[in-house]
């Protein structure tokens, strides 16, 4: 299983055994952050600036009638330069892919047209992450993470349609599409089409913290129910040993903490 999943999230990985049994050395080769980081960003045959501006401009306007007739007159090479190449528009430190900006703009129409001629809905993107009590960093995410955390449910929906990784969205701090859709733009609908499609409501980040956790820390109600009915604990610990019943009751969700407290109950049945 371990194996499995090294193979999944992209380790290099060797294994080898020897003789007739079923014991295997695996050797996994590491790599610093900044290596992981080069490597999920490379791109090959991109296309020259003078030839992407007029591509993307259709995005930026959610302009899909455009796209499509532009898209149409690509040859088959150019059209895959295009999904992946990334662009940085002048006097800006973006730099996104087609399929990312149209992420980035909540253009689910836009997202579809693109996945359906052959954008890759797993590659990942430079993105900016502001938080008030510390300086903006930057890391890479999917465009699933982005669709989740900016309250997007169609451009989600597309990319899950698609196959879109649904575990996958900001590896460097652990943070899950189910997390991110449990943020400040959290959507129901959302939260329900990425556990309907196999989120893991268990999963935490480095500290432990969980979608649950996110979601009791802004008193959301009715998403906290959901994740309990998909088999979210309440009383699953993070690092520091809190509960998500801990983190409603200290930002004074009174409603939250009874669901999570009646459903620690249940669990202790």
């Amino acid at each position: 299983m371990l194996l499995l999943l090294l193979l999944l999230i992209g380790v290099d990985v060797v294994c080898s055994n020897k003789g007739n049994n079923s014991n295997y050395n695996v050797h996994v080769k590491t790599v610093t952050w900044e290596e992981f980081v080069a490597d999920a960003l490379k791109s090959d045959n991109e296309l020259e600036r003078e030839e992407v501006e007029p591509l993307f401009d259709p995005i930026y306007k959610k302009d899909t009638e455009r796209m499509k007739a532009l898209i149409g007159t690509l040859s088959e090479e150019k059209r895959r330069r295009f999904l992946r190449t990334r662009y940085a528009p002048e006097g800006t430190n973006k730099t996104l892919t087609p399929l990312m900006l149209a992420a980035v703009k909540g253009a689910g129409e836009m997202v579809e047209i693109l996945l359906e001629n052959g954008a890759d809905p797993n590659q990942m993107c430079l993105r900016k992450l502001t938080d008030p009590k510390s300086p903006p960093i930057m890391t890479i995410v999917s465009p699933l993470w982005v669709g989740a955390m900016d309250g997007h449910f169609e451009v989600c929906q597309a990319l899950v349609k698609h196959g879109a990784n649904i575990e996958m969205g900001a590896p460097q701090f652990g943070v899950s599409p189910l997390m991110a859709a449990c943020d400040n733009n959290a959507r129901l609908d959302t939260v329900d089409l990425l556990i309907k499609n196999g989120a893991n409501v268990h999963h935490g980040d480095p500290g432990g913290v969980t979608a649950l956790m996110w979601a009791s820390n802004l008193g959301l109600k009715d998403i906290v129910q959901r994740l309990l009915k998909a088999g979210a604990r309440a009383d699953q610990a993070d690092k520091k040993g809190d509960t998500a019943i801990d983190i409603a009751a200290r930002k004074g969700h009174v409603e939250v903490v009874k669901i999570l407290r009646d459903a620690a109950l249940h669990n202790e049945l």
